[in-house]
């Protein structure tokens, strides 16, 4: 029992030694372990419905962000083709193709916006080439939405030729996801002008760091708003583990590192690596 609560059951056979029956001592002996055990379970089941909390926290606020992203840039994008198109009845003939090419500008504004989402949401890099490749888009990308100059550098076995098989799925996700979160809290924070982006591959561990000059911050004003969920609950599941170092105009260095498990044999081709 665990404050009046049932949390499992311990049961105790007959003594193989001096008789079947139970000693008074052996009474209080199991009711001490039955009560540590209880204490345990009850322990357990908590951090798992707190995990299982904060991990629905963290999706939640992901979808909350695609949700104004698409609200903010692609709806709204398409929402002027259509007054543009709707008001092309009362437009002159001579203004015409002018108003059609604004309209046109528009739509590849639009497309281009759905485009960065989807690879946003899933990068198919990361399913047909790997983790380092994938990693160098986001990177590109990251530098020419956001401003500041980032640096990459990567030291993977399979892609050097040192590992048979590519990281597992979920390692290769876990790795691209920590840099994507740290980096768009680097572009919506930070005031940096310049990062740095390091994923070392070695001694069965895959060890993450992304670090910025920025403003920083004091560990207790970080919010939800800085994506540190997000990133605490991917490694968590990984089951690596991370922390941040950070100060008010000295920048900021996310660190995370996570076991280097890898595909079976035969799941996923060799030249994958491109």
């Amino acid at each position: 029992m665990f404050r009046n609560q049932a949390v499992g059951v311990a049961a105790a056979f007959d003594r193989r030694v001096d008789g079947p029956e139970f000693s008074l001592e052996d009474e209080r002996l199991m009711e001490a372990f039955a009560a540590s055990a209880a204490t345990a379970v009850a322990t357990a089941q908590t951090v798992e419905v707190k995990g299982l909390e904060r991990a629905v926290e963290a999706s939640e606020l992901e979808r909350r962000r695609w949700a104004r992203e698409l609200h903010d840039d692609s709806l709204q994008e398409l929402a002027a083709v259509k007054l543009r198109l709707g008001a092309l009845a009362y437009t002159p003939p001579e203004d015409i193709p002018a108003a059609v090419a604004q309209a046109a500008e528009h739509i590849d504004a639009s497309i281009q916006a759905m485009r960065s989402l989807i690879t946003d949401m899933r990068p198919a890099a990361l399913d047909q080439l790997g983790v380092a490749p994938a990693l160098e888009t986001l990177v590109e990308r990251a530098t020419a939405i956001s401003g500041p100059d980032i640096d990459l550098h990567t030291d993977l076995r399979f892609e050097a030729g040192d590992a048979e098989q590519r990281l597992a799925p979920a390692v290769e996700t876990t790795v691209y996801r920590v840099v994507q979160e740290a980096l768009t809290n680097i572009a919506k924070h930070a005031d940096a002008s310049r990062a740095t982006v390091t994923v070392v591959d070695r001694d069965g561990t895959i060890d993450i760091a992304v670090t910025d000059d920025g403003r920083g911050f004091r560990e207790e004003d970080a919010t939800e708003g800085f994506g540190l969920i997000g990133i605490r609950e991917r490694v968590r599941l990984a089951g690596g583990r991370h922390d941040i170092e950070s100060a008010p105009g000295r920048g900021t260095t996310v660190h995370a590192s996570i076991p280097a498990s890898r595909r079976d044999a035969g799941r996923g081709p060799r030249a994958a690596a491109g």
